[in-house]
């Protein structure tokens, strides 16, 4: 449908109709890929490959931008042994997507520290403070590293 949308632009450029709904196919498209990613990423999990459940997570996330996606693709990586990387890449979207959400926090701390960047680590953790300063899990972790990891 994005195609046959985009040509017709070429046929009457500018013609906003035409923009817009090339623009919503593009959008179904990208959603599509993304939930048929997430559900081979499931299968490929139960199935107890999670390099290829990795790898299939991490489609779903870049095509369908969810919680539940960006979360499991970080799991899948971290897990599998993965591009820690990517994990981060995602896993700093998923706390732009939402800043108040301490669990997206204490992820990004994790993969931080998997990489061995303590500072980073601890400066996210910092942020989370922010959020939930009693938190017992936020405290511990900021103990942790301030010990030495």
């Amino acid at each position: 449908a994005e195609a046959d949308f985009r040509q017709a632009l070429e046929l009457d450029p500018g013609n906003p109709k035409f923009e817009e709904m090339a623009q919503r196919a593009q959008r179904a498209g990208r959603r599509a890929t993304g939930l048929a990613a997430f559900r081979a990423g499931q299968e490929a999990e139960r199935a107890g490959d999670m390099q290829a459940a990795a790898r299939e997570y991490v489609v779903a996330a870049e095509h369908h931008a969810t919680q539940a996606h960006i979360s499991k693709a970080v799991e899948a990586l971290m897990e599998s042994g993965g591009a820690l990387e990517k994990a981060e890449e995602l896993a700093s979207m998923a706390v732009r997507m939402d800043e108040e959400n301490l669990d997206n926090l204490l992820v990004l701390v994790t993969v931080y520290e998997r990489m061995g960047r303590l500072d980073d680590a601890k400066n996210t953790l910092q942020q989370a403070t922010q959020i939930a300063p009693g938190d017992p899990t936020v405290l511990a972790r900021m103990r942790s590293l301030e010990d030495g990891g």
